[in-house]
């Protein structure tokens, strides 16, 4: 039995402002969902993302 090795790749967030953070792949769209609810709830539904 052969065990498979998983690449730990991650991918920074595009929601965080000015502290970039990255993030699993694995747990992006969670994780976006969440940044994306606090970037607007910040920031208001009409802003434009900067990156």
């Amino acid at each position: 039995m052969q065990v498979e090795k998983k690449e730990d790749r991650t991918v920074t967030c595009p929601y965080a402002e000015g502290h970039s953070h990255t993030v699993p792949v694995c747990d992006m769209p969670l994780h976006l969902a969440k940044c994306r609810r606090l970037y607007y709830k910040r920031y208001g539904v009409k802003t434009e993302l900067k990156r």
